[in-house]
């Protein structure tokens, strides 16, 4: 059985519960990252995570399926697109258009993760690979994710849940767009 979340939790759909090992109980994500920057800070054993080899697999599959150069370096790439009450924290689209063409210009792949919410926003950028376009199982979804937020150059993000866990595979993050920034400091110190 799931954990049921408690009703604060239902009207903050940014904070993620993430399953562990057994699938039977979940971690909620931001007490992770807070817990890993913590110990960083602090010289205790990090706690960095690796994609395993199912989801390296499964990602390199659809990279030859989807004809995306596996030797390209790229960047990962998440914003926050909800149309809630929180809308003043969605960034700017033309900002994060100016990113992806800059790392175009440098040689670089972005490609953009999410879900199909996602869809109808990241469908206004261009040049750059919308996996929220791609015909996916969920597993291939969260195989494609891990393998983005692990082996990315380096992640950017806006203040997002999705922005969040490369931080834990050691991926450095620009934070784009971060508002209000009075109560935001990037929880890796490799961060920008």
């Amino acid at each position: 059985n799931l954990v049921k979340p408690h009703p604060f939790m239902k009207k903050e759909n940014n904070l993620e519960l993430w399953p562990i090992a057994n699938n039977k109980k979940y971690l909620i994500a931001r007490n992770f990252i807070s817990s890993s920057y913590q110990k960083s800070v602090y010289g205790e054993k990090k706690l960095i995570l690796q994609a395993k080899e199912k989801h390296k697999k499964a990602a390199k599959d659809i990279f030859r399926r989807y004809k995306i150069d596996p030797k390209k370096w790229f960047v990962g790439i998440h914003l926050r697109t909800a149309q809630d009450a929180k809308t003043l924290r969605n960034p700017s689209l033309k900002l994060y258009q100016e990113t992806i063409n800059f790392i175009n210009e440098k040689g670089g792949n972005v490609i953009l993760i999410g879900t199909k919410n996602n869809k109808s926003e990241y469908s206004k950028l261009k040049n750059c690979i919308d996996t929220t376009k791609l015909e996916l199982s969920r597993f291939e979804r969260e195989a494609l994710s891990i393998y983005v937020w692990s082996y990315s150059r380096f992640f950017v993000g806006s203040l997002s849940g999705g922005s969040f866990p490369p931080i834990t595979f050691n991926t450095p993050i620009i934070w784009l767009d971060i508002h209000p920034t009075n109560h935001f400091l990037p929880p890796n110190p490799a961060d920008l």
